[in-house]
């Protein structure tokens, strides 16, 4: 039961990696679209 949730977890923490680091690249880019219009 313990194993079960630990993975569970895990699971969620690798799932929430992915998000952030998809969204941190997102800001990125929309930055870099943003500073394009500016100059």
């Amino acid at each position: 039961m313990l194993d079960e949730q630990k993975n569970y977890d895990l699971n969620i923490l690798e799932l929430l990696k992915k998000d952030i680091e998809q969204a941190d690249l997102d800001f990125r880019h929309s930055k870099k679209r943003f500073n394009k219009k500016l100059w």
